[in-house]
């Protein structure tokens, strides 16, 4: 199911008290935490802090591409460089930009509906990888 469907989000609370008892047994642990991982980059990609940082990547790239064909991707940069500097968020204390993973990461978090689906699929994760490490290695 999508990560934003409200049965879903019921099944937040199930998850939690039953997570430790998933990380028993190897087999449903590691699909529970593959679930539980394509769950949270699903809302990772589809956050709006995510979708403008990789936009000036794949610019970047076809800036790349286009120096040995000259065509109408040439036309596009000066639209990608006028769309960067609109308030990237910094990392506190320096004068670095924030990774695009971290700056959804928290848009996430400080979003009220999302925030208890990504808490709980991240404390599902981080109970199997304490409880049942083998589950995360794949031959």
């Amino acid at each position: 199911k999508a990560p934003d469907e409200p049965l879903f989000r019921l099944l937040m609370p199930v998850l939690m008290r039953y997570s430790s008892e998933f990380a028993k047994t190897v087999l449903i642990a590691r699909k529970m935490a593959y679930q539980c991982a394509k769950k949270i980059t699903h809302l990772v990609l589809e956050t709006d802090a995510f979708m403008a940082a990789p936009s000036t990547h794949h610019h970047h790239n076809s800036h790349h591409n286009s120096s040995s064909h000259s065509g109408a991707s040439g036309s596009q940069q000066p639209d990608s460089t006028n769309n960067s500097p609109t308030k990237t968020p910094m990392i506190p204390g320096t004068n670095q930009p924030m990774p695009p993973i971290l700056s959804a990461l928290l848009e996430l978090q400080n979003d009220p509906y999302n925030r208890i689906i990504i808490m709980t699929l991240s404390c599902v994760l981080q109970t199997i990888v304490m409880q049942c490490p083998t589950a995360l290695v794949w031959n």
